[in-house]
């Protein structure tokens, strides 16, 4: 009895050492049909696996781009295009790309802007290794942007804000928008300040939004990304629900890709436009507040 135990665990254990995992790319695709193709063809040109798939969530472009995409890749059988009836913005948005490959038993979901672009060739090696090693819930990689430099991940340290620090950032941007609504002088950074590149893994840190890699173990508890913002916010958000459940959040610099940077919402800004950004940032700002909230009253 005791050997045939033995001979499952160890059957189960190599079962699961040879398993060949399947991985996802949702890509959110607004207005920038070139940045899009791009992005969709740096990951049939460089992934290093045949199981994979790639599905693009048109958010409801104005240009009608996302029918251009359908018409484009209605042959290809990795690339799957969605069109979306309104703009859901980034969480709603990616969630359907995430639902759509979660029907289909996907193991790993990797959620990339569509300005975004895979530079290495053992990109999927760098994610099952970094996985047989921590069991991550959420990965990031390093990111490069046009001068050569990666200053945007990870996003900050292990420190979480309280929720009085988190009130203090909503109550800012509230008189942010009403400066700028009423015209008012008022100069925003919406950057965040410039940081030293690292080239040290690193785990339970904020991660970058244009690129997440979310494994089984995050699926476990979640089924996408929780929506309470529309745009901005949401990485705040999401390290909040991986520090609740346990889950690890890495950043590998071995994982690498290139990042354009703010394309889809650079377009033709305007003063209206930058009227609605500072709104929704509020907004997210206002989210994550009442996220603390909860968080810290359990």
């Amino acid at each position: 009895m005791m050997k045939s135990c033995i001979k499952i665990i160890i059957w189960e254990v190599v079962i699961f050492m040879n398993k060949k995992y399947s991985l996802g790319f949702v890509i959110l695709h607004y207005i920038v049909i070139e940045d899009t193709i791009e992005c969709i063809n740096s990951i049939i040109n460089h992934i290093d696996t045949d199981n994979y798939e790639i599905v693009v969530v048109d958010n409801a472009s104005p240009n009608n781009t996302g029918n251009d995409l359908l018409k484009k890749y209605k042959n290809y059988e990795k690339v799957s295009v969605i069109l979306n009836k309104e703009n859901s913005g980034f969480s709603k948005g990616n969630n359907i790309g995430i639902e759509y490959l979660l029907n289909k038993s996907i193991d790993f979901i990797a959620v990339l802007n569509n300005d975004t672009y895979l530079i290495q060739d053992d990109f999927f090696k760098v994610v099952n290794e970094e996985y047989s090693k921590s069991n991550f819930g959420v990965l990031g990689p390093k990111i490069y942007d046009s001068s050569g430099y990666n200053n945007s991940n990870p996003l900050d340290s292990e420190e979480i804000f309280t929720t009085a620090q988190y009130k203090s950032k909503y109550r800012m941007y509230q008189k942010m928008l009403i400066k700028k609504i009423f015209k008012l002088r008022n100069k925003l950074n919406y950057q965040s300040s410039i940081k030293e590149c690292i080239d040290k893994r690193l785990e339970n840190v904020t991660l970058h939004g244009c690129c997440l890699i979310f494994s089984p173990e995050y699926f476990k508890y979640y089924n996408g990304i929780e929506e309470l913002t529309f745009m901005y916010g949401e990485e705040t958000i999401l390290k909040m629900n991986c520090k609740q459940n346990n889950l690890i959040m890495v950043y590998n610099p071995k994982l690498k890709i290139y990042h354009k940077e703010a394309v889809a919402t650079n377009i033709a800004r305007s003063y209206k436009k930058e009227i609605i950004q500072l709104y929704r940032i509020c907004k997210a700002a206002k989210a994550i507040y009442i996220k603390s909230k909860q968080n810290y009253s359990k």
